[in-house]
């Protein structure tokens, strides 16, 4: 399936606009590649910023664990009555979804509501 999936931007699309690449950097994913080291190195200077995103990671990270444990367990444990068992594994994951969408847009206007700074909200949604 990734064949599938790649054969089309491999053929089709067109080169690169914009600067050229910065020098020593032979395709687009070296220089990537480059500019992403020199970022990370930069993190030393960051440590605050370093921890936040160990952080970051780390709960982003379990809680996409907590999706798929759950959707496992679902599948498994939940009697879903007279509806077969992917019908409910759908609208669960959809609910999922659409609520996850609707609590990012609401957080954004508590935020504004409350005047609550970015800082704040990262440490609200870190607790």
């Amino acid at each position: 399936w990734l064949s599938f999936y790649v054969c089309y931007p491999l053929t089709r699309l067109k080169t690169r606009p914009g600067p050229p690449l910065p020098e020593g950097a032979r395709t687009s994913l070296s220089g990537s590649l480059s500019r992403l080291s020199r970022t990370y190195q930069s993190l030393r200077d960051y440590p605050q910023v370093a921890r936040y995103l160990v952080l970051w990671f780390l709960m982003s990270d379990g809680l996409s664990s907590i999706g798929s444990v759950a959707t496992l367990f679902a599948n498994a444990e939940v009697d879903w009555g007279c509806g077969s068992k992917s019908t409910g594994l759908l609208l669960l994951t959809m609910i999922a979804a659409v609520s996850s969408g609707l609590g990012s847009f609401f957080a954004t206007r508590l935020q504004n509501s409350l005047s609550l700074s970015t800082k704040k909200m990262l440490m609200l949604s870190l607790c």
